[in-house]
């Protein structure tokens, strides 16, 4: 273990009470702890637990139902289920390259945020209104895209190309 101040090779200095091995250089004299992976970016959840509670939201339940049972707090089921997403989207996006495609299935789904387009006045929010999301699929691999556009019906599907 090399220290993060003055480059130097440091000796085990005990544990702290968690039971992780701290170390002190014997240059500046400065502890610190052994660096570990942190999957959870800094959520203090147990892997476990956050495993738990990653399955119980694939079966189809509730966040308040996987909150009832595993006794962790709504907020923190949401941003487990936030970070497990974009930890996918990165993985999909280093890994699915160059796939072939042969039968696209398109759809649109129409929905509106906050009030419908024909609703909305000219002082509100430019996010207010008509929100529509492209979905396609394909047939053999069965991976999916979808592109979310928020303004008035679009003419052409260019966004799927």
């Amino acid at each position: 273990m090399t220290c993060h101040n003055c480059r130097t090779e440091c000796k085990r200095h005990g544990k702290d009470g968690n039971g992780n091995q701290r170390f002190k250089c014997r240059q500046c004299s400065k502890t610190f702890l052994e660096p570990r992976e942190n999957p959870l970016d800094g959520m203090y959840l147990p892997i476990e637990k956050a495993e738990m509670v990653l399955k119980l939201l694939l079966e189809g339940n509730s966040v308040s139902s996987v909150e009832r049972v595993t006794e962790v707090h709504h907020t923190t089921i949401l941003k487990l289920l936030v970070l497990a997403g974009e930890k996918c989207e990165r993985m999909m996006a280093e890994k699915i390259r160059n796939v072939e495609v042969r039968d696209v299935e398109c759809d649109e789904l129409w929905a509106f945020i906050g009030k419908k387009q024909k609703r909305v006045r000219p002082e509100d929010d430019q996010n207010l209104g008509d929100c529509y999301t492209f979905v396609a699929i394909e047939r053999h691999t069965k991976l999916g895209s979808q592109h979310r556009r928020r303004q008035t019906r679009p003419a052409n599907y260019e966004c799927l190309r």
